[in-house]
């Protein structure tokens, strides 16, 4: 399983227009679905991977965001250059803020061994 972060970006109190027309449909159950846990708090690691070496090459002064919880998630089952996969729309509670982040999850490779 393949999991890329799209985009990782604070909420604020004003929300954006929805990227697309696609049709995202509600996660229930947040507090117990284990798999949505997982891709958050791996969303949070892969921000702070990229953060620490955007700050490695440059003075930044952004803070490496600790995860609270998800506030909210959506999914959106796609097909992109015939990879079907999922994307998931994530709010994440870090740091005492909101965020929002976009992964996609596939299926990179499945075969069967000898």
């Amino acid at each position: 399983m393949n999991l890329k972060l799209n985009n990782f970006t604070r909420l604020l109190e004003k929300k954006a227009a929805p990227v697309s027309s696609a049709i995202w449909k509600p996660v229930e159950n947040l507090e117990k679905d284990m798999h949505i846990l997982e891709i958050a708090r791996n969303a949070v690691l892969e921000h702070n991977k990229e953060l620490m070496t955007y700050k490695a090459n440059n003075s930044h002064d952004d803070h490496v965001l600790v995860f609270e919880k998800v506030v909210s998630a959506e999914t959106l089952q796609q097909e992109v250059d015939h990879h079907e996969g999922v994307k998931y729309r994530l709010v994440i509670s870090a740091n005492g803020a909101k965020y929002e982040a976009l992964v996609w999850e596939k299926v990179t490779s499945f075969k069967p061994l000898p």
